[in-house]
């Protein structure tokens, strides 16, 4: 697949060149095709008066400069699509671009993916492409905080940081270019990614088994306004080829989010407990500053699988038609969590790719 996607991309740079000499870059060029095809087919067969010969000379040179990049992208595409409906029936009975998208998600998953996996993102693309006119990813951010000020008394709040430096999207920037540039290239529809900054975490799961440490609700939140602020600077200057919508999970909250205790989610429960002994450890996340006790940790673990379920609850509700790239470890732990909640509802789960090297 790697062949056809560089052969792509080197005839939308020509593409794009043509057009730009033109003076109708930006401009579709299949409605540019549509439109000279019509006017050659006009003065043609039924010698329209009113086409004169600069706009029918100017047709057949658009014709000849982009027709054939455009058909042979095509090709290139259908290609794709193709070699991956003979792998996967389950993508037979649709398009193929909707096939050469998913494939692309597939094949650069470094975890494997079951066919449930591989046909709930074929759905998924079809949705985005065929409701929305672009291929949809999101992904959870963690937000960038320095937990000792919370234990050392003077500016608790100051442990939540304003500036947006080292997160999971700006160390991820030469794979996620990749990825953006490669999948709009195969898909040929513009990429859409959804951030969501999970900001809450100290408040769904960690304030509620040992305290507040005197830290002050809202300037809490002034600070996660200034940070999310900063991040969408960041992304939006790191990614500037894709259009970017960034959420705060404050702003997606639901107000009265119940329990979920039922959620099996908690059969990872051993497994979270030593993630966040480990996140504790004062080299790691947390920096050493939060010790509970074997008890408290566990109430902690279940708190935090809670708010990832109801995460993923409203994750699928309000962006039904997104895509995720998996970027928490261990990720695939992580989006079981996201997807306990929906699973036990019986509903559908939310696709995942996992473009990042595995857990280390």
């Amino acid at each position: 697949m790697q062949k056809e996607i560089s052969q792509i991309i080197n005839l939308q740079k020509q593409l794009e060149s043509s057009l730009r000499q033109r003076g109708q870059l930006g401009q579709n060029p299949n409605a540019l095709i549509l439109a000279a095809k019509e006017i050659m087919r006009r003065k043609i067969e039924i010698n329209d008066s009113s086409i004169d010969n600069t706009a029918f000379n100017q047709a057949g040179r658009l014709l000849r400069s982009i027709g054939y990049i455009v058909t042979e992208t095509d090709n290139l595409r259908n290609q794709i699509g193709q070699e991956f409906k003979n792998n996967f029936y389950e993508a037979k009975n649709y398009s193929d671009e909707v096939a050469a998208t998913s494939a692309y998600l597939v094949e650069i998953s470094t975890l494997s993916l079951d066919r449930n996996e591989v046909s709930n993102i074929i759905e998924t693309v079809s949705n985005s492409i065929n409701n929305d006119g672009k291929v949809s990813l999101f992904s959870f951010s963690c937000p960038e905080v320095d937990f000792p000020y919370l234990v050392r008394g003077d500016y608790p709040n100051d442990y939540i940081q304003t500036r947006a430096n080292k997160n999971t999207l700006s160390q991820n920037s030469q794979k996620n270019r990749q990825v953006f540039s490669q999948l709009e290239a195969v898909s040929g529809y513009p990429i859409e990614l959804i951030c969501i900054v999970g900001e809450l975490d100290e408040e769904s799961y960690i304030f509620p088994i040992l305290g507040d440490f005197n830290t002050n609700p809202y300037e809490l939140a002034q600070r996660r306004d200034q940070y999310r602020a900063d991040l969408y600077r960041q992304i939006t200057k790191t990614y500037p080829q894709i259009d970017v919508q960034l959420y705060g999970w404050s702003q997606l909250k639901p107000d009265n989010s119940s329990s979920n205790r039922f959620l099996p989610s908690y059969s990872y429960i051993d497994k979270e407990m030593s993630i966040m002994k480990m996140l504790m450890q004062p080299d790691k996340y947390y920096a050493g500053a939060l010790r509970p006790n074997p008890s408290q940790l566990q109430q902690i673990c279940q708190l935090k699988m809670d708010t990832y379920a109801t995460q993923g609850l409203v994750v699928k509700s309000m962006f039904p038609n997104a895509i995720g790239l998996q970027n928490e470890f261990p990720m695939r732990q992580r989006s079981l969590m996201l997807n306990a909640g929906l699973i036990a509802q019986n509903q559908d789960a939310i696709p995942f790719t996992y473009p990042y090297p595995l857990d280390p």
